[in-house]
């Protein structure tokens, strides 16, 4: 007797998606009933609704007067809008404006942070060089400041060696054996 479906439920049964199991559902039939009865006077109840609607709208028509002024409402709310539309444009470009300048008072922040972060390391290295030079006799201090001297001149004759070099052009193939045999130079 159970293989036969009760006379009070009506099975349904769906399939979720192509990769599921199908499902079965029990509804009796006095809630299938139920929901028909509500389905069916819910269109009964919105179709009388909009006959008598547009049966209201066909009988009474607007004056003159009501419809100019639904017009110049409507004129006066579209002025409104396009001034709103203008305003939230204005607004949007004054707040990208700000965060520029923002993002630039941020960069100028940072960068003087550092520079300022900088500059006290410089001066506390120069304190450091005041005091060693303080503590040193004249002897030394002339002797530090000529081989810094000679330091700095050395280190611009070979900045400028390494430019020469970098920006002469190559020996070709034919001078280069030229050099290796010895042979005199002539112009060709």
């Amino acid at each position: 007797m159970s293989n036969f479906p009760s006379k009070h439920y009506a099975e349904v049964i769906w399939l979720p998606h192509p990769k599921a199991k199908f499902r079965k559902l029990k509804i009796s039939y006095r809630l299938l009933f139920s929901m028909f009865s509500v389905l069916l006077s819910t269109l009964l109840l919105g179709a009388v609704s909009t006959a008598s609607y547009f049966g209201t709208l066909v009988r009474d028509k607007p004056p003159a007067k009501s419809l100019q002024m639904e017009r110049e409402i409507g004129l006066a709310s579209a002025q409104m809008l396009a001034s709103m539309k203008k305003l939230e444009t204005i607004t949007s470009q004054l707040l990208t404006e700000q965060h520029e300048r923002e993002s630039q008072l941020r960069e100028t922040e940072k960068r003087y942070q550092e520079l300022r972060a900088l500059a006290a390391g410089q001066e506390k290295i120069a304190e450091a060089h005041r005091a060693i030079l303080v503590r040193r006799s004249t002897t030394e201090r002339i002797v530090d400041i000529s081989v810094s001297f000679v330091v700095g001149v050395l280190a611009s004759l070979v900045a400028t060696l390494l430019w020469y070099l970098r920006s002469s052009e190559p020996i070709s193939a034919a001078e280069v054996s030229r050099m290796e045999s010895n042979q005199p130079r002539t112009r060709e």
